[in-house]
């Protein structure tokens, strides 16, 4: 509490337990003295504020500060109030009196500091992670453009596969470890008389003319061994006629090693067949009249 000179009149325990010295002591010094002892410093805060706000004299004013106090090692909120009388608001007389309120907002400002530096980490976590979605975004979306053109080129290769396939003037065929036709391009269909999704499924015993029982079965079993050796072999057509190819076998193996099947490249040799047994026949009548000669 100071009177209308500005000098303290009453103060409480916080003088003595902030060191600033007794209560008893305190009284008639200036506030500035009692906080400041000895400081003659033309800039210091508390002096500047102080004198600002008595000489303010506006009736019940109220002046504050707040400033870390480095001769007290404190952060302190100033709190002057003025309560000179009504009757005379710019002019301080006997009687007039001017309440002050200091408080320790150390912890206060620590604490405030504290969140601010915590909003600083978590607004610097914030940028940070945004630009770390922003990176895998960007990856995302550059992996899947990439799978998209992957699949374009894929599709592509698969297309280009199947026309050279389709357009090749010979047949193909793939077969499932159980001897079941899985596959057939056009050329093979069109040999044989049928449509390609009509030999789907289909053993492909049922079009072989075996030339002696089990030739098959053994064919069959030398490509589960890995044996990929061409050979002859008659078909039997749609329409009852046969025709002679020469199967160019690839056996299939999962990744496990087990058999898959095979794929076989068919090439119609009937032509070149039929031009043998007719020059066999051929030698066997130019045998049998040279005979008949001699």
């Amino acid at each position: 509490l100071l009177d209308c000179a500005g000098l303290i009149v009453r103060a409480n325990r916080s003088v003595e337990r902030w060191g600033l010295g007794s209560v008893a002591a305190a009284r008639g010094l200036f506030l500035h003295d009692l906080f400041h002892s000895g400081c003659t410093a033309p800039g210091c805060y508390l002096k500047h504020f102080v004198d600002t706000a008595h000489a303010a004299r506006v009736w019940r004013a109220e002046s504050q500060c707040q400033e870390m106090d480095s001769a007290l090692g404190r952060h302190l909120d100033i709190r002057y109030f003025n309560r000179n009388r009504a009757d005379s608001p710019t002019t301080m007389r006997h009687g007039d009196y001017a309440v002050v309120v200091v408080n320790d907002i150390t912890d206060l400002k620590a604490a405030e500091e504290g969140l601010h530096l915590l909003a600083q980490d978590l607004e610097r976590r914030v940028e940070l992670r945004t630009v770390q979605l922003a990176e895998t975004n960007a990856k995302l979306r550059q992996e899947m453009l990439d799978r998209h053109l992957a699949q374009e080129e894929l599709q592509r290769s698969r297309d280009n596969y199947q026309l050279l396939v389709e357009s090749m003037n010979e047949g193909l065929v793939v077969r499932d470890k159980d001897d079941r036709i899985t596959y057939v391009n056009g050329y093979l269909a069109r040999m044989l008389g049928y449509r390609p999704e009509e030999l789907l499924g289909q053993q492909a015993l049922n079009f072989i003319l075996e030339t002696e029982p089990g030739s098959w079965a053994a064919l069959t079993q030398r490509r589960r061994l890995g044996d990929d050796t061409p050979f002859d072999i008659s078909l039997r057509c749609r329409d009852g006629h046969t025709v002679w190819v020469k199967v160019s076998p690839k056996p299939l193996f999962a990744a496990d090693g087990g058999y898959n099947g095979s794929l076989g490249v068919i090439t119609d040799i009937t032509e070149r067949v039929l031009a043998e047994q007719a020059l066999r026949a051929s030698e066997k009548e130019l045998r049998e009249l040279s005979a008949q000669v001699l």
